[in-house]
């Protein structure tokens, strides 16, 4: 009798653990994003500049299975920045958010989610790293960062 209930105790564990998949396992999949924007400049697959006098870009998701890509995590200068709630959300088709940097207003009108970022003048002596995160769906995201240049690099 021990042993039967040995046994079952062991399959049991097994079939209970072998259903368990750990965080590390996941894969994470950067989303193919679209950027528009006359005021960037490309550097690397995700890293873009932008002149001291700021400019504007809009993102959104260029993948069928991903229209809900929008802005999540911001990073400014290495200091996070909250997406702080506002009265206007997303279930009011907009979500608008308002910095000392800069602006994002996300529009989920129509899909894909457009998100429209205003990035202001860089007055300071040193370059502005701008770090946004997008997320979608499970573990489909994508972090750009965009370098703005510092008043003294004006031309």
């Amino acid at each position: 009798m021990k042993k039967i209930l040995g046994t079952l105790l062991i399959l049991t564990n097994i079939v209970i653990f072998s259903g368990c998949i750990l965080n590390e396992d996941e894969k994470f999949n950067p989303v193919a994003l679209k950027i528009e924007s006359t005021d960037l400049t490309q550097t690397t697959r995700d890293e873009y500049t932008i002149p001291a006098g700021g400019g504007q870009l809009t993102v959104y998701s260029t993948e069928e299975k991903n229209p809900f890509c929008f802005v999540n995590w911001l990073e400014v200068n290495g200091i996070e920045c909250y997406l702080d709630s506002v009265e206007n959300d997303l279930y009011n088709d907009r979500a608008d958010y308002s910095y000392d940097w800069g602006e994002i207003i996300i529009s989920s009108a129509t899909l894909p989610v457009k998100n429209n970022i205003t990035i202001r003048p860089n007055l300071s002596e040193k370059e502005r790293k701008i770090r946004i995160g997008f997320n979608c769906f499970r573990y489909d995201y994508r972090i750009l960062d965009i370098i703005q240049l510092s008043n003294e690099s004006r031309p």
